[in-house]
C-alpha cells in the first residue's frame, strides 16, 4: 500500500487537529506572559522587542513553506503564540514606565486597536505585492 506525501500531507490538516493546534496555542499564549515578563526583569525592553520581531517575522514569511507537514505547523503556531504572549506580557509594564499609571491603560488598549488595524494592512500589503510579483 503506497500513500503518495503530497496527499497524506493535506489530509491530515483536518479540523480536529487545528482545533487541538489552536487550543494548545492559546494555552501557550496565556502561560508564556509569566515567560515574558520574567525576561523582561533580565534584559531590555528593546532587546526583547526586536527579539519577538525578528522571530515573528521569521514564522510570518516561512509559514507557507511548512504548513503541510503537520508537525512543523504545529511547532510553528506555538512559537507564534509565544511571540504573541510576549508581546502582550510586555506592553503593560512598558506603558506604565513610559506613561505613568494614568496613562498606561489608555495606551494599553491602543494595543488591541493596533493589532486590528496591522490586520488590514497586512491584506493590503500582501495583495499588493502579490500583484507585484
Amino acid at each position: 500500500m503506497s500513500c503518495n506525501y503530497k496527499t497524506f500531507a493535506i489530509s491530515i490538516m483536518d479540523d480536529r487537529y487545528l482545533t487541538i493546534v489552536g487550543a494548545v496555542g492559546a494555552l501557550v499564549a496565556g502561560l508564556s506572559r509569566f515567560l515574558w515578563s520574567a525576561l523582561l526583569e533580565k534584559f531590555s525592553f528593546k532587546f526583547l522587542l526586536w527579539s519577538l520581531l525578528v522571530v515573528n517575522s521569521f514564522l510570518a514569511f516561512t509559514i507557507f513553506y511548512i504548513y503541510k507537514i503537520r508537525a512543523l505547523y504545529l511547532i510553528y503556531v506555538l512559537a507564534t503564540s509565544l511571540c504573541y504572549g510576549g508581546f502582550l506580557g510586555i506592553f503593560p509594564a512598558i506603558s506604565s514606565k513610559i506613561f505613568g499609571f494614568r496613562y498606561a491603560s489608555q495606551i494599553y488598549g491602543f494595543l488591541f486597536y493596533a493589532f486590528a488595524a496591522s490586520n488590514f494592512v497586512q491584506v493590503f500589503l500582501t495583495n499588493w505585492v502579490w500583484s507585484i510579483f
